[in-house]
């Protein structure tokens, strides 16, 4: 987690554990906290997301109700407990249960908003950001930021293809296949290649210094196409 520097944690957590019901929320706490204890570490803003409702059309394999009941509880318990260590809490559930508990179609169709009732699509996670991360974030958005032109456009996939390229190159880089091979208990028999892991690390910061030139571009695009307006 250090290897990534981060100065900004989302933590999303409760929606399994939620499961287990009133139960399960003391050891759910106890184990939200000492995860609280370890990204604290690392000196970076965290900003928890708290679990979301089982959507009504989701596979029915709980009693959905007394399921967004312990989805209730458990979020309560994480915005104390977050609120204690002076961390923003986003209560995703009560954001998002306007779409995902409403059978009003020309609202959202619930079914197009998860794949289990609870996992959301592309469609879902669109939302999830417009109704409840920016929201929770006090987001503003920066003028012009509605203004597309087919340079804006253009720059945005631009960008958005830049930041999924650094995400896999990172992903490679943190995560690579055979680590038991390259420095586990068998090293001895792959090790030597261990060194080509450390050569992502350039490839991941020429993507950054993309990525940064690409942002300048956008915002200045956005700003000359408000202007134009």
């Amino acid at each position: 987690m250090n290897a990534a520097k981060p100065t900004v944690i989302f933590v999303g957590y409760g929606n399994v554990e939620a499961f287990d019901g009133d139960a399960g929320l003391p050891k759910f706490i106890d184990g939200y906290n000492k995860l609280l204890d370890v990204l604290e570490a690392t000196k970076a803003r965290i900003i928890v997301l708290g679990p979301i409702y089982q959507n009504v059309q989701g596979p029915q394999v709980v009693d959905i109700e007394q399921y967004n009941h312990s989805v209730e509880e458990y979020a309560a318990a994480m915005s104390e407990a977050s609120a204690k260590r002076g961390h923003r809490f986003i209560d995703t559930a009560k954001a998002l249960a306007p779409m995902l508990l409403s059978r009003n179609k020309q609202i959202y169709d619930s079914s197009d908003l998860t794949t289990t009732g609870i996992d959301l699509t592309s469609i879902g996670y669109s939302v999830f950001m417009t109704e409840a991360l920016m929201p929770g974030l006090d987001y503003r958005p920066a003028p012009g930021w509605d203004e597309f032109t087919s340079a804006t456009v253009e720059t945005t996939f631009a960008l958005r293809k830049a930041i999924v390229k650094k995400n896999e190159l990172f992903f490679h880089r943190w995560r690579p296949q055979n680590e038991t091979y390259l420095f586990g208990f068998r090293k001895h028999e792959q090790g030597n290649n261990a060194k080509e892991v450390f050569a992502f690390d350039p490839l991941i910061e020429a993507e950054e210094k993309k990525i940064a030139e690409l942002r300048v571009k956008l915002a200045a695009e956005m700003k000359e196409a408000a202007n134009a307006k």
